[in-house]
């Protein structure tokens, strides 16, 4: 008990001062589910456009199929609004980045890593597509990973594709009716362009336990918690005494 003028004075000091971190802890933590509830608006949107897991080729088709290619460049600097906003928000909230996407085989990194691709194919490989847009996005995107990554301490190189993958995916890019360039040149530029950003975002995801890109779309995650139901006890069949050799 404060029972002297000094001690009654730190006693009314910490009661001040306590209000004032219980505020401020009550603050921070809505400022964290803000940033993170932004983060995953365009991460739950794209499924509509690339599916889940995201990928750069769906996308692309999905756009042409729905006559929607001029409407790129607008993807495009939705996300590099959205790369520099979660770069600002990871780098000063690291925690952050333990939040999950409570979403089927969706994660921010996989996302980012199919507009990134979806960018780089447009910048290197599709003729007759705006590139300015595109090329700003993939520096914005690629700066967003690198600085992440290297404030976490990870490293990570190679683009992580085979001339055989690109292959395929240039055939259903000419096939959803896009203008491409030259398929080697195409190959080339590309590997160089995923090669700033690839390697490190697989590092990310193994390193949060996340979802990581899928280049053709064809990586299977388990399912969230969230969104997983209890299944039922599997049922115990009768062995006949034919097979057991009799009753026992």
């Amino acid at each position: 008990m404060a029972n002297g003028a000094a001690s009654r004075l730190v006693a009314l000091f910490a009661a001040a001062t306590g209000l004032g971190v219980v505020a401020l802890v009550i603050t921070f933590v809505f400022s964290l589910f803000g940033s993170y509830q932004r983060r995953e608006v365009l991460v739950v949107t794209l499924s509509a456009r690339a599916k889940s897991p995201p990928a750069a080729v769906t996308l692309l088709e999905t756009y042409a199929r729905l006559d929607l290619v001029d409407e790129l460049p607008a993807l495009f600097k939705e996300w590099e609004h959205w790369s520099a906003e979660v770069l600002d928000s990871h780098v000063a909230y690291p925690l952050l980045g333990y939040f999950r996407s409570s979403h089927d085989n969706s994660s921010w990194i996989s996302a980012v890593g199919a507009v990134l691709d979806a960018a780089a194919l447009v910048v290197t490989t599709i003729r007759e597509v705006p590139r300015g847009q595109a090329e700003i996005t993939l520096r914005v995107g690629a700066h967003l990973v690198e600085d992440i990554s290297n404030f976490l301490g990870l490293a990570g190189d190679g683009s992580g594709v085979d001339v055989e993958a690109f292959s395929t995916v240039y055939e259903r890019l000419g096939a959803a009716g896009y203008a491409l360039e030259e398929r080697d040149a195409a190959w080339r530029r590309f590997e160089r362009a995923r090669g700033k950003y690839a390697g490190r975002l697989e590092t990310l995801a193994a390193y949060w336990a996340t979802p990581a890109p899928s280049w053709v779309g064809v990586k299977a995650y388990g399912r969230p918690v969230l969104h997983m139901h209890p299944q039922p006890a599997p049922t115990t069949e009768v062995i006949s005494s034919a097979q057991e050799g009799g009753p026992t």
